[in-house]
């Protein structure tokens, strides 16, 4: 999918219209969602590798993948309580434990709030979670912290 999307400059909605029935034939235990967040992991990939070839900076010809990433990006999938992420497949509900670090907890309890989107990125026997927080800041406007930059080309 990565290299469709490269050579084609695809996008989401292209992905969709070209391998979505192929993957629902395939592998029809995977949900909707999950091929939906293919799409959008490959066009993440392939945006960057574009840019770069064009840079003349790619290394290869086609983007290597080393390492794969599951997204969910629907809250539905995913669910954090009580030291366990636990997270919807084909089978259930899987449970994943995690070490308990306090900046974890600094987020969770101090006004952030956790995106939708999972990040699950396996790395030899171990599973590293990415979770995204987000917080509302009020700005005020202080004209004494206002510094002017000029840029010289």
């Amino acid at each position: 999918m990565v290299n469709y999307a490269v050579e084609h400059k695809a996008s989401q909605f292209t992905l969709h219209k070209v391998f979505y029935h192929r993957f629902r034939k395939e592998y029809h235990w995977l949900s909707t969602r999950i091929i939906k967040g293919c799409y959008r992991d490959a066009v993440r990939r392939a945006k960057p590798f574009r840019e770069l070839k064009k840079k003349g900076m790619a290394k290869t010809d086609k983007p290597v993948i080393k390492k794969v990433t599951i997204i969910f990006s629907d809250s539905q999938d995913w669910r954090i309580k009580d030291g366990v992420i636990e997270v919807r497949t084909h089978r259930g509900w899987v449970k994943i434990h995690y070490r308990v670090h306090r900046q974890l907890y600094r987020y969770l309890y101090n006004g952030w709030r956790l995106v939708n989107e999972l990040k699950l990125k396996l790395n030899n026997k171990k599973i590293l979670v990415y979770l995204t927080f987000k917080k509302d800041f009020e700005i005020t406007y202080n004209p004494s912290n206002v510094v002017a930059v000029d840029v010289k080309r």
